[in-house]
């Protein structure tokens, strides 16, 4: 696996978006809702599939703020403030201003 976060104690969430489990969460319970991704099984950095958003505004995987796992960083009522993302993304064109 490209990105191992298995024995970083700090990791508190992680998200491979493998083919059938896009919103599982691998180190915790924090499941995502899927609004509108679907898998990707010819793009991809590791694993066997990748997201795939389609540019509309409702595109989005997400969850709700009761749903985080305790100590989650931002989670309200929680004191860790601190937190790091990492993903690969890979755009399929370009977004042209139309003012």
């Amino acid at each position: 696996m490209a990105n191992n976060f298995s024995g970083d104690g700090n990791c508190v969430a992680l998200w491979n978006l493998e083919s059938g489990a896009l919103t599982t969460d691998s180190k915790g319970t924090n499941t995502l809702t899927n609004a509108t991704f679907a898998e990707d099984t010819t793009n991809y950095k590791q694993g066997a599939c990748s997201g795939l958003s389609i540019r509309s505004e409702s595109d989005r995987m997400y969850i709700t703020n009761a749903n985080l796992n305790s100590g989650f960083p931002l989670k309200s009522g929680e004191t860790n403030y601190t937190f790091s993302v990492a993903f690969w993304v890979k755009f399929t064109g370009t977004i042209t201003d139309s003012q």
